[in-house]
């Protein structure tokens, strides 16, 4: 089997490591890029092969210890870790990399000792009124179209790592209010 790290087609590409058990925040990904015409190739394992058009690659996985193999760009992660399973992601992040985490792991993220930019996040401020859901935002309360309320927990990780496809806020605020997810 190759691995993510020793296939050509991988390694020219930005790797993007989603570490969650929740499916719905890869398809609000997947959602955003494509309502701003952006292309990634999703994957929830070990690609046979990509799509060449691409220039990113995200795997979305639980199982932490695939980033060793796939030695990402950019991480966001949006489970609740142990320490050791946060260096785990950590240590395999490429220099210079990405890495997008709940702000409640600020401290271990601190201490490691590998070179990337560290953005942690919050769960962002709602309204419930009548059972439908608003985001609080700079720009105003934002009416979500929400099948899984609990993507809310991670909305501003989501934001973030779309700026890394150069999504940029108002922009997935715009996909946001169009997307039923």
């Amino acid at each position: 089997m190759t691995s993510f790290g020793t296939n050509p087609d991988t390694s020219v590409k930005t790797r993007v490591f989603i570490a969650t058990s929740f499916p719905q925040i890869t398809e609000l990904l997947s959602q955003t890029l494509k309502f701003h015409g952006k292309e990634a190739f999703f994957t929830s394992g070990y690609p046979a092969e990509t799509d060449s058009r691409s220039d990113f690659l995200v795997l979305q996985t639980s199982e932490l210890k695939l980033a060793a193999d796939f030695k990402p760009n950019i991480v966001l992660l949006t489970s609740e870790v142990s320490e050791d399973e946060l260096y785990t992601v950590a240590q395999n992040i490429t220099p210079g990399g990405v890495f997008i985490f709940p702000e409640n792991l600020l401290e271990q993220a601190e201490n490691i000792q590998n070179f990337f930019r560290r953005m942690p996040y919050s769960p962002m401020k709602t309204n419930v009124v009548n059972g439908e859901v608003s985001v609080i935002t700079a720009m105003g309360d934002l009416p979500l179209k929400l099948q899984h309320p609990d993507s809310v927990l991670h909305l501003q990780g989501m934001q973030l790592l779309a700026q890394q496809f150069g999504i940029m806020e108002e922009a997935f605020y715009e996909a946001l209010l169009e997307l039923y997810y």
